[in-house]
């Protein structure tokens, strides 16, 4: 039997092929920090100061993760309070569709239903338009003039009627004629779900999810 000798050219990859493979690859991110660093590449995206978050996994193990700051230098942590902002709508919503379930009310009717005539509104617009920001109505907190008398007059208390009376400029569009981000939606639909359920929209969200769910901190 003929002895088989290896070319140069046959071994010498064959030894760079053994190096490679014998170094130490790169270990695959875990989940912590894959999250870890989809925070932080969303708060660099967005602009944002700083952010907190955590997932509650069905197992039972429950991550949390921030970056960014909160005041001056002051590092974000896990334990610090937020302001809700507009997360509040998302609550509304869900409180709203609620009480259609229970057919309290119908997303469907105009809020001529519920609500008085408004300068401004049309009382034609429906529950759901309010809800998906389709009613066309101004946003209150695009008025300058709005923050202007705020900061005026800190120390006082707003309703609902006195905003959209003193503050509400000329709608967007006609309901149902386009997309407009407005807060003044969620006011009107805060006294829907007032004068629907006899109590205050503070009551509601309490009993409904604040409490059963144990949202202690929100």
């Amino acid at each position: 039997m003929k002895n088989t000798v290896l070319h140069k050219k046959t071994w010498l990859p064959l030894i760079f092929l053994a190096i490679f493979s014998c170094e130490k690859q790169p270990a695959e991110p875990s989940v912590s920090e894959k999250l870890q660093n989809v925070l932080e590449t969303n708060l660099e995206v967005f602009q944002g100061k700083g952010i907190s978050a955590a997932v509650d996994f069905s197992n039972g193990v429950i991550w949390s993760g921030e970056s960014g700051i909160s005041v001056e230098t002051k590092a974000i942590s896990h334990d610090m309070d937020f302001c809700i902002g507009s997360v509040t709508k998302t609550f509304i919503a869900a409180l709203c569709l609620q009480l259609a379930d229970e057919n309290v009310l119908r997303l469907e009717e105009p809020i001529s239903n519920w609500l008085p005539a408004y300068r401004y509104i049309d009382s034609s617009t429906t529950i759901k338009q309010l809800l998906h920001n389709t009613s066309g109505i101004y946003n209150l907190s695009d008025n300058a003039e709005l923050w202007n008398t705020i900061f005026e007059v800190p120390d006082k208390k707003w309703t609902p009627d006195e905003l959209i009376e003193s503050f509400l400029l000329e709608p967007y569009a006609a309901p149902g004629e386009g997309w407009f981000y407005s807060n003044t939606n969620y006011i009107l639909l805060g006294e829907i779900i007032s004068r629907a359920t006899g109590t205050n929209v503070s009551y509601q969200l309490r009993s409904r999810f604040f409490e059963p769910l144990r949202l202690d901190h929100t």
